[in-house]
C-alpha cells in the first residue's frame, strides 16, 4: 500500500509539473499581442486628407439621400408584432 501512494504521488507530481510547461506554439502568440487591433486600424487608413476637403458628396441625389435616411430612421422604431392567426379544422375538407 504504501508503494502504491508513493507512485500516485509522483504520477501526480509529474502531471502538475507538466501542466506548468509552457507550449513553445503558444508563446509565440504573446509576442503579437496588439497586432490585429494595429493591423485592422492601419488597413483602415486609406486617405488621411479625407476630411480636408469641404466639397459636395457626389453620387446620389437629394430624393434618393432623403429616402434612405427615413428608411433608415424608421428602423430603430418599435414594430409591433403581427397578430398570431390560429386555424382551427373542424369536420372533413378537402375537395
Amino acid at each position: 500500500m504504501n508503494k502504491l501512494t508513493i507512485a500516485a504521488g509522483l504520477l501526480a507530481g509529474s502531471l502538475l509539473l507538466g501542466a506548468c510547461a509552457v507550449n513553445p506554439r503558444y508563446a509565440a502568440l504573446s509576442d503579437d499581442r496588439g497586432r490585429s487591433y494595429e493591423t485592422a486600424r492601419f488597413n483602415q487608413i486609406i486617405n488621411m486628407e479625407a476630411g480636408i476637403g469641404a466639397g459636395p458628396v457626389d453620387g446620389i441625389d437629394g430624393q434618393a439621400g432623403d429616402y434612405t435616411y427615413k428608411k433608415y430612421q424608421d428602423g430603430f422604431k418599435i414594430k409591433t408584432p403581427p397578430t398570431p392567426v390560429f386555424n382551427l379544422n373542424l369536420g372533413p375538407g378537402g375537395s
